[in-house]
């Protein structure tokens, strides 16, 4: 009868839609057990063959938790070239998982800021986890006019008072030493800061602590060149 066979036909595209879907959840569950359970740069490849095959090599969220395994296990410059390979548009959680990625490497940190960079010019914003990541970067290189534009970039992006953001960049002036210590001491004052926000504290009484040692090996260093000039006066 035409109205069962249509009824059948139903019953079958449903059939192979559930098919079809179940095995999609099949394969996300085999991926995330393979990147858990990844290792060595073998493993890594592997799981990248996986993805390439089940076309997970588009799925930004499933990238994003391959290019977290690669940087957790050293494996930085794969991270890199995986994302620099891709072929659709990363969205800001990739960009800022990279960003994370390659600020905590000892070989492309300064990739980091260029990919920040690259946020704006691919129509995205910048967010809250953004900052912090690249300022990691700009951290290890002492790189103040970097710091400060991306200073006045999070005011624009009206993300200056986010208290993560924040606490990143008390950390960066903080750490650039005395010349910017006021800078920091500025940014901490000018908040309404609660005595549990623990990490912002800890930001400016370690930045503070840090000049106030470097004075004192400077002042312990010049007292020890003093006594050896007083000795050779007292020879001569």
């Amino acid at each position: 009868m035409p109205g069962g066979e249509c009824l059948d036909s139903g019953k079958s595209k449903r059939t192979m839609l559930l098919l079809y879907c179940s095995s999609l959840v099949s394969s996300s569950s085999i991926l995330n057990s393979l990147i858990a359970h990844s290792s060595h740069l073998k493993h890594i490849h592997q799981t990248h063959a996986f993805m390439l095959l089940r076309a997970f090599d588009t799925d930004n969220l499933h990238l994003s938790r391959f290019i977290n395994a690669c940087s957790s296990l050293g494996f930085y410059s794969y991270a890199y070239s995986l994302f620099t390979s891709i072929t659709h548009a990363p969205d800001i959680y990739l960009y800022n998982n990279i960003i994370k990625a390659l600020s905590s490497s000892p070989t492309h940190p300064k990739a980091s800021i260029f990919l920040y960079n690259n946020i704006q010019l691919a129509s995205l914003r910048p967010d809250s986890y953004s900052f912090p990541f690249v300022l990691k970067a700009v951290t290890r290189f002492s790189s103040i006019q970097t710091g400060r534009q991306l200073h006045s970039q999070s005011i624009r992006f009206g993300l200056h008072s986010n208290l993560h953001v924040l606490t990143a960049f008390v950390q960066m002036y903080a750490s650039f030493g005395s010349g910017c210590i006021s800078d920091a001491r500025k940014l901490f004052d000018g908040m309404s800061i609660s005595s549990g926000e623990v990490a912002l504290w800890n930001a400016m009484l370690n930045g503070i602590q840090e000049v106030l040692s470097k004075i004192n090996r400077q002042l312990l260093l010049s007292q020890h060149f003093e006594k050896e000039s007083d000795a050779l006066l007292d020879l001569g």
